[in-house]
């Protein structure tokens, strides 16, 4: 059985990663919750939660009931996506869900806190939001033990992840779900340092998702 933690989530994150050290791509994450809680320098900080063999610290996890979703997904379009590699972004969703599928959690559980994701639907996807995807699924993980994953981190291994490489067709990274209400509206206009670029608002078509080497 397998426990999608936050140690399991961000090991995936980590094999998807650029040319950022685990360490930067761990601790910025938790940053978005806490930006007084920085852990980008501590090689052991960093190597216990991956592990599983810590818990998050309750530096992150007092603050879950006072967590702001827009902002930690703005700290997510603004920092962490761009430590991801292009090309790998599909591997991700489709390590990270395939994790999902052999977790224990009641079918019903919101995994996806971003726009209240249910286990089964997720896992039933074929076009996925990404930032809101990783950002959510971050949240969600904020209320899982990480000691939980402890028994399966091993399992996420190059081997593993590169394992769903003849699937990235099968899922699509979309711009905004279809039930995205303009209340919701996002504009911003950017390129990360991988070349990922983000232009426009992301729930109407002007938005343009360009991810070099990663067709959909």
């Amino acid at each position: 059985m397998k426990c999608l933690c936050f140690g399991t989530f961000a090991k995936i994150l980590v094999l998807c990663k650029g040319t950022v050290s685990q360490k930067i791509l761990v601790g910025s994450i938790l940053l978005s919750v806490n930006r007084s809680y920085d852990i980008t320098t501590n090689d052991n900080a960093v190597s216990n939660l991956l592990s599983c063999r810590d818990n998050i610290s309750p530096s992150i996890t007092d603050l879950i009931p006072k967590i702001d979703k827009d902002s930690v997904v703005n700290h997510f379009e603004d920092s962490i996506i761009k430590m991801l590699h292009p090309d790998k972004l599909k591997l991700a969703v489709l390590a990270i869900v395939d994790f999902l599928k052999q977790d224990s959690i009641d079918d019903e559980t919101i995994v996806e806190p971003i726009n209240q994701i249910q286990k089964k639907t997720l896992c039933e996807q074929k076009e996925f939001v990404f930032l809101d995807l990783i950002a959510g699924l971050f949240l969600y993980t904020l209320n899982v033990s990480n000691k939980n994953g402890a028994s399966c981190v091993g399992d996420i291994t190059d081997d593993y992840v590169a394992g769903f490489m003849d699937r990235k067709n099968e899922i699509k990274l979309i711009n905004a779900y279809m039930n995205k209400s303009n209340a919701d509206r996002r504009t911003n206009t950017q390129k990360g340092d991988n070349n990922i670029m983000f232009t426009g608002d992301i729930t109407g078509g002007t938005f343009n998702f360009n991810l070099p080497g990663d067709k959909k």
